[in-house]
């Protein structure tokens, strides 16, 4: 697809190609870089792999930086990005044949072969509006880099479409800046004039020739080669004054002889103007450069000095470096102490020999500290090692620790610098990296310079750490409100690698899922499927994660929460944990039975079984736990229909608190408590007696009414006679006439209250004769004692009846006991 990021990618390749060219190799075709900026792949059927493939890699690390973000990523890549692999075309350009230059004859010298481009008019006049246009904050060097300078002056494009059309927005905006230099150096002349001037006379000495506008860089002994510039091809046919200017043609070059400088007389100077820049080449060679002065004299001479110890004080006084009418040079000298100061002396005149004559000014001065050597970083199980050889008087070396989401813009911020109190002269070890995660690693060399502390220029490596599959073992669980609306919050310890999911399952996990890692596909066949995978954020904080409120799946008596940690497609389940929610007891009821009582209700879901408790009526049910408690299993209470209990209920009332219980790994866990209430009831038994004639015939029934309870207030009876049966009620049969049995004077009743005890036993009452005589048939029947209240009132009363023989009458006497003295 096609939009802003896809230009974005386009531009970068398109900079990134620029810079293969202007290394002597073809770059992918045009066509080829948009297809790889739509697709993001290098592979895409119809690519010409032969210019591809030898920079697939390259091309990769490109297509990744620009996924991270960072800024102009084709500056970014490292040096082992700059070579191709095997196949790369290389750039084929011809030969031009050389122009003849005067050279300033050195005593047993050999002129160098090459000079260099950055002596080319056009590239300078380029750079000195670069330069201004960066000290007035209206360029950023990032934006325009002096290799694009140089790959505009070897294409020829010199009007403002053209050079619009070769560069990003950022840059582009200055087209027209751009155009106005390179046309304002054609209509001068200034190189077509120099190019152009003829050779001095044969006779005339060689001091007194004039040099090229563009002069050659020449070096002592102690300095480097010369750095030489590929051959420039030829600049479009546009006028005669550009066509000169751009003359491609190499320059010849000479040295110049550091004995011809005039000695140094030491007298007044003033400060330095201008700074000595450094760079790296893609070789890694030192490059130093200043600002070209503006001299009115038509020889400039530049003489770039350095020393180790201090800063230099005269030119003939230290190491030089070069000795060149170029505004750069470079170094191949390794440093020998951790710190190295540059100077540039310039030297004036009319002609070469009164320049190396006349006395040197102090043009431009630098320093800068020396990188560590011999840098090795590697992790080694989970730890980042890093060791290195400090230059001498390195009086500390800074580590950077930098997220690779952060190496864009995270390169010297003190937020990742790490092992601050130690000195690091000679590495490392770094224990507090994550698992799993990159870094880019800068090491930069601290030492004094001129009484200021600096640093080198950072030494950079990129290091993965290893990931290890750790499961988790620790997770637990913790209910954050009660069991009507269940919320649960996880927490565990976060493993060092990976990234961990929470499966909510009914059923417990397979086992022998957690003995060893497996791949991700397999987690669906061991039963683990997407739908039970928890969706909730996970919070990680020091090292411990949090998953919170997770709600309770409505029907679901338990709950198993299990770890899954996952890296790389693969999966190491942890140790699951389960929640169980009991159900709370519904519907219970205490059934009667006058000298025992039952328990019923509906089993809980979840419940391995229910623990009773009793107290007392109206107290907390928390204090009641605290007393003896009858336990009842599920298998018991299915068998036998409820839980009988062993003894009788307090007759005054209590309560039954009913607490179902679950075991969760051996632990019991309790749920909602459910109470009941047993309400009082006044238990009373009655005894009948017979009282007979002295023939044996019944004359009537005494009633004697007892309880086990102290200071209770009787209720009112009646004792009831039916002829054919046990009476059922106080209406099936005939209530009968009740005297006291220790009065005589009472009027019958036939309903009447027992009072309290005699010295004897309890107050006895006892059946009116005549009512006994009238309404009693003497051949038997049955008497029964019935409490006579209200139906309400009734249920809390129980009356016992004493055995069944005792509630029938005899009746009268058989003939044959009459006559023998039967009762």
């Amino acid at each position: 697809m096609r939009d802003q990021k896809y230009q974005t990618r386009l531009s970068a390749l398109t900079l990134w190609a620029d810079m293969v060219s202007s290394r002597g190799y073809v770059p992918p075709a045009a066509e080829d870089l948009s297809a790889i900026a739509e697709h993001k792949k290098t592979d895409t059927p119809g690519l010409d792999q032969s210019l591809v493939g030898p920079w697939r890699d390259a091309l990769k690390e490109l297509l990744k930086q620009l996924a991270f973000n960072i800024a102009d990523p084709h500056l970014q890549l490292s040096p082992e990005f700059d070579e191709p692999g095997p196949g790369a075309v290389r750039i084929v350009e011809p030969t031009p044949e050389p122009t003849p230059t005067t050279l300033v004859p050195v005593p047993d010298r050999q002129p160098s072969q090459a000079g260099s481009q950055a002596t080319d008019p056009a590239f300078l006049a380029l750079k000195t509006w670069r330069n201004k246009a960066i000290a007035e904050k209206r360029l950023s060097p990032s934006n325009l880099k002096e290799a694009q300078l140089r790959l505009l002056v070897n294409s020829g494009q010199t009007t403002e479409l053209e050079i619009r059309s070769a560069f990003p927005p950022a840059v582009a905006k200055y087209a027209g800046e751009m155009a106005g230099v390179l046309t304002g150096l054609h209509t001068s002349g200034g190189a077509a004039d120099t190019a152009t001037k003829p050779e001095p006379a044969r006779n005339e000495p060689a001091s007194s020739a004039r040099p090229m506008a563009a002069a050659p860089q020449v070096s002592s002994p102690q300095a480097a080669p010369t750095r030489a510039a590929p051959p420039v091809p030829p600049a479009p046919a546009k006028a005669p004054a550009a066509e000169k200017a751009l003359d491609p043609a190499p320059r010849a070059a000479a040295e110049i002889d550091p004995s011809g400088f005039a000695a140094f007389d030491y007298g007044s100077q003033t400060q330095a103007q201008a700074h000595v820049e450094a760079r790296k080449d893609s070789q890694g060679r030192r490059w130093y450069s200043w600002p070209e002065a503006q001299s009115a004299s038509p020889v400039t001479i530049y003489r770039l000095i350095s020393s180790d110890e201090h800063e230099p004080y005269a030119p003939d006084q230290a190491e030089l470096v070069a000795a060149t009418t170029a505004v750069e040079s470079v170094d191949e000298r390794p440093f020998t102490t951790a710190t190295r100061y540059f100077q540039v002396w310039l030297n004036e005149g009319p002609t070469m020999a009164e320049a190396m004559a006349s006395q040197p000014t102090l043009y431009a001065r630098g320093g800068y500290v020396g990188e560590v050597g011999k840098i090795e970083i590697r992790e080694d199980e989970g730890r980042v090692v890093g060791n290195w050889s400090a230059l001498p008087e390195t009086q500390k070396v800074q580590i950077f620790r930098i997220p690779i989401e952060r190496a864009a813009t995270g390169g010297g911020d003190q937020r990742y610098r790490i092992l601050q109190d130690s000195t690091n002269l000679g590495g490392f070890v770094d224990a507090d990296v994550q698992r799993g995660k990159t870094y880019l690693y800068q090491v930069c060399a601290e030492a004094s310079l001129g009484g200021d502390v600096r640093l080198s220029n950072p030494v950079t490596s990129t290091i993965k750490v290893t990931a290890v599959l750790e499961p988790v073992t620790d997770m637990r669980v913790e209910m954050t409100r009660d069991n009507e609306s269940s919320l649960f919050d996880l927490r565990w310890g976060s493993p060092a690698g990976g990234n961990v999911v929470v499966y909510r399952t009914e059923e417990p996990p397979q086992a022998g899922l957690e003995l060893e890692p497996l791949s991700e596909d397999s987690l669906r066949i061991s039963g683990l499927m997407p739908e039970s995978r928890l969706s909730n954020p996970v919070e990680v904080v020091d090292g411990g994660a949090t998953m919170l409120s997770i709600p309770w799946p409505a029907g679901w008596t338990r709950a198993y929460f299990t770890p899954v940690t996952l890296l790389g497609g693969m999966a190491h389940v942890g140790t699951a944990i389960f929640k169980s929610r009991n159900d709370k007891v519904r519907n219970p009821r205490i059934v009667e039975r006058v000298n025992s009582q039952i328990l019923s209700f509906e089993w809980p879901d979840g419940a391995d079984s229910v623990m009773v408790y009793m107290g007392a009526a109206g107290q907390d049910p928390e204090l009641a736990l605290n007393s003896q408690a009858i336990e009842i299993s599920q298998p018991d209470y299915r068998r036998r229909g409820g839980l009988h209990f062993t003894g009788e209920l307090l007759s005054t009332g209590c309560d039954v608190h009913l607490v179902p219980v679950s075991f969760e790994a051996g632990v019991r866990v309790s749920g909602a408590i459910t109470t009941v209430n047993y309400p009082y009831i006044l238990r009373l038994n009655y005894q009948v007696v017979e009282a007979k004639s002295f023939l044996g015939k019944v004359t009537g029934v005494s009633v004697s009414v007892q309880t086990s309870e102290a200071g209770v207030n009787m209720p009112a009876f009646v004792l009831v006679y039916n002829p054919d049966r046990l009476p059922l009620t106080t209406r099936d049969g005939t209530a009968l006439n009740m005297v006291p049995a220790v009065d005589g004077t009472s009027t019958p009743s036939r309903r009447f209250t027992p009072g309290g005890s005699g010295p004897d036993g309890p107050v006895a009452w006892k059946t009116d004769p005549g009512s006994w005589a009238a309404e009693v048939n003497p051949t038997g029947g049955f008497v029964r004692l019935f409490a006579d209240l209200p139906v309400d009132v009734l249920r809390h009363v129980a009356l016992l009846d004493p055995l069944v023989e005792t509630l029938r009458l005899t009746g009268a006497p058989s003939r044959g006991k009459r006559f023998f003295g039967g009762r």
